[in-house]
């Protein structure tokens, strides 16, 4: 973290289960991946949106204690919730999970300096979205939404691979660029993006792991 430069932090859902005893939040409702669940031990909460922007301000300020020049950028997960244990539709769950979630990130990049929001959910699940940025299953985003989210996130980078790309089109999405922007021109930044997605698509959670 010392060395690091830049901090991505995607936001995924807003329920979780807290130990009654000291208030530590478990990275997965107890008994459902490892040990047992205790109802009188642990207790579920659904986090406010200020509660979600005070941690977030609270990690940010431990980051900068480790490396003050740290760059932070956040962004909330398109992938909806797999289940709810509110008294909702999951449906339901979902839409307020995530709009608290992003009325948290957007308190926040306001707030804070050198904090930034990029909006992978926007592109994704927008009214602009094409029908095949998630798999059949209609929860999974797919290879082509993972691209256009990377590719977009990728045209605003200063790295080796973007030295002489300012801007990055996707299929039906494609960010604002000014004037004195040129389209991209070459292969490296489409295959440095594909790369990140396929690591990203291979990544497995608290859900994968217990079989959801």
């Amino acid at each position: 973290m010392r060395a690091a430069d830049v901090f991505v932090f995607a936001l995924g859902l807003t329920e979780a289960w807290v130990s009654a005893p000291d208030g530590a939040v478990f990275p997965a409702c107890p008994g459902t991946i490892a040990g047992t669940f205790d109802l009188q031990r642990h207790v579920f909460r659904n986090f406010h949106a200020r509660e979600v922007a005070q941690d977030l301000e609270e990690l940010i300020d431990l980051l900068r204690e480790v490396q003050p020049r740290i760059r932070v950028v956040l962004t909330v997960s398109p992938v909806p919730l797999v289940a709810t244990a509110t008294e909702q539709h999951v449906l339901v769950a979902t839409t307020c999970s995530k709009s608290v979630l992003r009325v948290a990130a957007g308190e926040v990049a306001q707030a804070k300096p050198d904090v930034t929001y990029f909006p992978a959910y926007e592109i994704v699940t927008g009214p602009q979205a094409p029908f095949d940025f998630f798999e059949t299953d209609r929860r999974e985003p797919s290879s082509v939404a993972i691209n256009a989210v990377m590719s977009a996130f990728l045209s605003r980078c200063e790295t080796d691979h973007l030295a002489d790309i300012a801007a990055v089109g996707a299929p039906d999405v494609k960010m604002a660029a000014r004037a004195d922007e040129k389209p991209a021109t070459g292969s490296a930044t489409d295959d440095f993006a594909r790369q990140m997605s396929m690591l990203i698509a291979e990544a497995q959670c608290e859900e994968a792991a217990a079989g959801l």
